[in-house]
């Protein structure tokens, strides 16, 4: 990315007779930023968070997102009904990440896995 951005500069630069690098602005910082993004995309795959299993103490399973994982509480969002959930932390005995049943986010390969015929291992079903 950084060279096609830079060959992009120097063939403007050389079309209108200015020096090097003289044309970058505020938008060529915000189409490196979508580059960046659209890369994360092509390399990474998607960017959501993964969908985990959730065992508490007391034999408790929750399955969902975890939004955040603090010292005291430890936020899900759960996926049967789509609500946040404060639990304790220090309750919860393992979290394991999971694909749920009909799900096209959890676990696909990125588009480069797709092109160079990369398969990854599936996660398990939740």
């Amino acid at each position: 990315m950084t060279l096609v951005v830079g060959a992009i500069e120097w063939g403007i630069a050389r079309r209108r007779s200015t020096r090097f690098l003289a044309s970058f602005n505020l938008n060529w910082f915000l189409a490196v930023g979508v580059l960046l993004i659209v890369g994360q995309l092509f390399v990474y795959g998607t960017m959501w968070l993964p969908a985990e299993r959730i065992h508490r103490r007391g034999g408790a399973t929750t399955i969902g997102y975890v939004l955040d994982s603090g010292i005291v509480w430890t936020t899900v969002l759960v996926d049967s009904n789509r609500t946040i959930r404060r639990v304790p932390t220090d309750s919860i005995q393992r979290r394991v990440v999971c694909q749920l049943k009909d799900s096209d986010i959890d676990g696909e390969e990125s588009l480069l896995d797709l092109l160079l015929n990369r398969r990854r291992q599936p996660y398990p079903e939740c």
